[in-house]
C-alpha cells in the first residue's frame, strides 16, 4: 500500500539455456524479474512510487554496509552499570 493505492510485485525467475563459461563447463543461469501491479486510474503515482522505491533501497544499502562495534566502558563509581556496553559505528580513519 503506498498513499492508500494497492500495488502488487510479483517475482518470476526463469532459467536461461546454458551459457559457455569455458571450452571445459557450462552453466545455467537463473533470470529474475519483477513485475509491478497496479490499476490503470492510479498510474500517475508510478513514478512517485518508483523514485520512493529507490530512496529506500539507498537507505538499506548504506545501513548494511555501516559496520557496528560494541564498545565495553568499565563502570565507574558514578557511572550506570547499564551503560556498560554502547554499540558505535565502526569508521575508517
Amino acid at each position: 500500500m503506498y498513499m492508500g493505492v494497492s500495488i502488487f510485485w510479483t517475482h518470476y525467475i526463469s532459467q536461461r539455456s546454458a551459457t559457455v563459461i569455458s571450452e571445459s563447463s557450462t552453466a545455467s543461469e537463473d533470470i529474475h524479474s519483477f513485475r509491478l501491479r497496479i490499476h490503470h486510474k492510479h498510474k500517475h503515482i508510478v513514478e512517485q512510487y518508483l523514485q520512493h522505491v529507490r530512496q529506500e533501497a539507498d537507505v538499506i544499502e548504506k545501513k548494511g554496509r555501516e559496520l557496528l562495534v560494541s564498545e565495553a566502558h568499565m563502570p565507574s563509581v558514578t557511572s550506570d552499570f547499564g551503560k556498560m556496553w554502547t554499540t558505535v559505528a565502526a569508521m575508517h580513519p
